[in-house]
């Protein structure tokens, strides 16, 4: 897909109305976000590539004042706990990881018995 922008969360914000019609900067501009700064932080271009991922911030959450938001008048302005993914959907990356993990080792486990 050309010029497509995904949010260090994941987010697809190139297919967004909201970043589209430009009521929403994106994260490179928001300056509230716990997540970008995290990933920024960690010089990663997007979170699913963190080995802590899921971490504190997807699972909890982090407050956010939405202030940066102004032309977004469906949002009340001020203070809301942002979390990007249900814990249904965090879920599915954990199970991914344990079968990653699993097979992973399964494959050094055969390694080792052919050497």
């Amino acid at each position: 897909m050309k010029n497509t922008l995904i949010s260090y969360c994941g987010i697809c914000c190139s297919e967004c109305p909201s970043y589209r019609d430009k009521f929403c900067p994106g994260c490179l501009k928001l300056k509230g976000c716990k997540i970008s700064e995290c990933a920024k932080s960690k010089n990663k271009k997007c979170c699913f590539s963190c080995k802590e991922f899921p971490c504190k911030l997807f699972e909890d959450g982090f407050d956010w004042n939405i202030d940066e938001f102004p032309l977004m008048k469906e949002f009340k302005i001020g203070t809301v706990k942002w979390k990007p993914y249900s814990k249904e959907y965090l879920m599915l990356f954990k199970i991914g990881k344990k079968i990653k993990k699993k097979n992973n080792s399964n494959k050094s486990h055969e390694n080792n018995k052919k050497n």
